[in-house]
């Protein structure tokens, strides 16, 4: 995959590292898909440590995939749950083992743990208290979970006044994601921005030798990679249970529903239910709500990801069409 720009963000991560101060903690959080994982990929190659990511689970299964993968990545077979039976002696186990080498530790979405165990982040913390200035662990929590995680820092919380560094990570500018296709008109690769938006892992597929006509209809039309993409990102997030609910205020909002009523009439969910749905998607940064000061309105509603603008614009509501056509006729 393509790295382009990310250039503060590697400055300060990689400052992190080098830092001869005790175990440093940091927060990457972002919308799925803005190129978290692979950011970190690029800092911490050829540096020793271990990258988690974990999935929606119990603690104690996130705990025995976490021993397991670290066992494998590190070489060290006493590593299992036999020996490090809870995540204090598990976390207790890498800053100690950082106390002579710089480590790191990338644990990828990270919210799945703190819903499984609400002692997760008082554990860090409680450790971090006994390890400081005694240990070279650089631990860095990230994912996608974005209320979530950007709450771990607030006053109040156990990890206030630990974190070192944290970072939302937002979509390339428009700048940046030209320059996934160099060979292309000024306007084509604005047409791509205008489609894909700033996601490095969707713009990461262009290929600029074949024509933007070409790339888009292979990704989206023609059952490419990103045909079900709008989907997934909804489907892939613990506080979704009612798919089609969310896909119709996306749909009803990205044709031009922005107000409240509008978005009822259009999408068909009842006012009760579309508090919950409008709430979830702001919070997930799917949805910006915008209010104009002095407005005692609802405000209005817009979809905040360029990608799932077009693709719940132009593509999903003519899902009949997309399936008879040839992808060909249907771009046209």
């Amino acid at each position: 995959m393509r790295f382009i720009n990310r250039s503060d963000e590697v400055r300060k991560i990689e400052a992190l590292w080098t830092n001869t101060r005790g175990p440093l903690l940091a927060l990457l959080y972002g919308r799925r898909r803005v190129g978290k994982s692979h950011l970190l990929s690029q800092v911490f190659a050829g540096k020793r440590g271990v990258r988690f990511i974990a999935t929606q689970a119990t603690s104690p299964v996130i705990l025995r995939a976490f021993l397991e993968e670290s066992s494998s990545q590190l070489g060290d077979p006493d590593l299992t749950i036999a020996n490090y039976p809870n995540w204090r002696v598990a976390l207790r186990y890498f800053l100690e083992a950082a106390k002579t080498e710089r480590l790191y530790l990338i644990f990828d979405e990270f919210g799945y743990l703190v819903r499984a165990d609400k002692e997760a982040a008082s554990i860090i913390q409680a450790l971090w208290t006994q390890y400081a200035g005694k240990s070279k662990l650089r631990l860095i929590l990230c994912g996608s979970q974005v209320q979530l995680l950007a709450s771990l820092r607030e006053e109040g919380r156990p990890l206030f006044g630990n974190i070192e560094y944290s970072k939302l990570i937002e979509p390339l500018s428009y700048r940046d994601a030209a320059a996934f296709a160099p060979k292309w008109s000024d306007r084509d690769r604005l047409m791509l921005y205008g489609c894909l938006g700033g996601s490095g892992r969707y713009l990461d597929l262009v290929d600029d030798a074949d024509s933007l006509e070409k790339n888009l209809t292979n990704m989206i039309l023609d059952d490419g990679p990103l045909h079900d993409e709008g989907t997934l990102l909804l489907t892939m997030e613990d506080g979704i249970h009612d798919y089609a609910i969310y896909h119709a205020a996306l749909v009803a909002i990205a044709g031009g529903a922005t107000q409240w009523g509008e978005i009822i009439n259009q999408s068909g969910v009842t006012s009760g239910k579309l508090q919950k749905v409008l709430d979830t998607l702001v919070a997930l940064r799917l949805v910006r709500h915008d209010l104009a000061f002095g407005d005692k309105s609802r405000g209005t509603f817009i979809i905040a990801d360029t990608f799932l603008r077009s693709l719940y614009r132009l593509v999903e509501p003519h899902t009949t069409n997309r399936q008879l056509l040839n992808p060909s006729v249907y771009w046209h």
